[in-house]
């Protein structure tokens, strides 16, 4: 993974075949650090740093918590954890990142239970609003894809993807600079040969069928990220907005057409300071953009309902820089008509067993897809190739209250929407 990292990170002329990246990457000195980061220069006795604004390299982590993580910062424990922690108290997840980030030659590691202090409302609030621009700097993001639990990790031996009978184990030796398994200096594992693939989709797509694919939270981190190392349950992988590539060149599926998969955003939204005006055209496809995502999205779950909104409020910003558009819990005000017209897959969320439902307590107008679980889609997205949209209705006025005018893509308080439109005589 080194030398695919290092062409893509490199901003001059040895960054051959990663153009794209070239053009939205910042310099690491010009990335300002989070307020708290690990230092991993010593992997078995950690460290939290405090910042004080600085710029510079750093890694960051997305997973599953799966569980309560005892062993997380605290406003009691935060002078300790400067001082150094024993890696050996912290879950699996958490000890296989900073075994990654040392491994990689690097220092740094963002990880939010480690960096936020979890016991105090006021600084959750302050860097829930940060997590855009913390993923968005990283140097790299690590994805536990595979881990259901913090306490599972990811650093161990990948299953083959065929049964047994329908593959031949050969033996598969690579140099290394020290390890338990060394053959003459050189490791030794096992690589596995299969006549056929039988479900492409299933057994070698990325994302879409591991763990983290299940939370909410993990999408916007896999959205933000440039550069992601992708620890999935049959390969490692790594991903940026170039290529992909899998290790040792191993075989890699991608529905790309699948409007819910995790896919990359479009340039113009990670580009840092873009003022291009866009044509007709190329606001529909953003707007089309915004739809594929949320129906991917709604499929996913959050551990607080009132998250629902939250846990996307950095891919909304992204699109409100560039659309200019109002944001109005979840749609926009541009497209509100169509934004509208959602509504459940009740198919889709038998086959994955999630109910849907409105939670208990107030989150979105109803008339907002964030106001219920469950997955949901969207008229207009379904039918973008084979049919003219003619509206039917006029948007009069559409209000949201915000439960912290700060924060407006977070969580609303409470909404109201006026529309003016033909009556229809229904026939029984």
């Amino acid at each position: 993974m080194t030398p695919w990292l290092w062409r893509c990170a490199c901003l001059d002329e040895s960054a051959h075949g990663h153009d794209r990246c070239k053009a939205l990457a910042t310099p690491s000195h010009y990335s300002p650090f989070p307020t708290r980061l690990i230092d991993c220069t010593d992997p078995h006795r950690p460290r939290l740093v405090c910042t004080a604004g600085s710029c510079g390299t750093y890694l960051t982590l997305s997973y599953v918590w799966g569980m309560t993580q005892p062993h997380c910062l605290t406003s009691a424990n935060i002078s300790a954890y400067i001082q150094g922690i024993e890696a050996t108290r912290l879950p699996s997840t958490i000890r296989d990142a900073i075994q990654v980030t040392h491994s990689l030659g690097l220092q740094y590691l963002w990880a939010d239970s480690l960096c936020i202090i979890q016991d105090s409302d006021e600084d959750k609030q302050r860097e829930i609003v940060r997590m855009r621009r913390i993923y968005r700097n990283a140097h790299l993001t690590i994805i536990a894809a595979s881990a259901r639990t913090v306490a599972e990790g990811f650093l161990h031996d990948r299953p083959a993807s065929s049964s047994p009978s329908e593959r031949l184990a050969i033996p598969w030796i690579c140099p290394v600079e020290s390890g338990d398994r060394t053959v003459g200096g050189r490791q030794a594992g096992t690589a596995y040969l299969s006549p056929h693939i039988k479900d492409v989709t299933t057994s070698y797509s990325d994302l879409t069928n591991s763990p983290i694919s299940e939370r909410a939270w993990c999408m916007q981190e896999d959205l933000m990220a440039l550069r992601s190392l992708i620890f999935t349950s049959h390969t490692l992988q790594f991903r940026c907005q170039s290529a992909i590539c899998n290790v040792g060149g191993a075989y890699h599926y991608e529905d790309s057409w699948e409007p819910y998969s995790n896919s990359r955003l479009p340039d113009i939204l990670l580009q840092p300071n873009s003022m291009k005006a866009l044509g007709p055209y190329e606001r529909r496809q953003l707007f089309l953009t915004w739809q594929r995502i949320v129906m991917g999205y709604s499929s996913r779950s959050v551990s607080f309902p009132s998250d629902k909104l939250v846990a996307c409020a950095g891919i909304a910003e992204d699109f409100q820089r560039v659309l200019r558009s109002d944001y109005l819990a979840g749609s926009w005000r541009e497209t509100l008509l169509e934004d509208l017209v959602w509504l459940s897959r009740d198919d889709d969320c038998a086959v994955l067993n999630c109910a849907y439902t409105r939670p208990v307590a107030y989150r979105a107008p109803s008339w907002s897809w964030a106001s219920v679980d469950g997955k949901i889609s969207f008229e207009s997205y379904e039918d973008r190739n084979s049919c003219v949209l003619v509206p039917l209705a006029e948007v009069v006025r559409c209000n949201v209250t915000l439960v912290d005018d700060a924060h407006p893509f977070g969580q609303v308080a409470g909404g109201s929407l006026v529309l003016r439109a033909k009556l229809i005589q229904c026939e029984r």
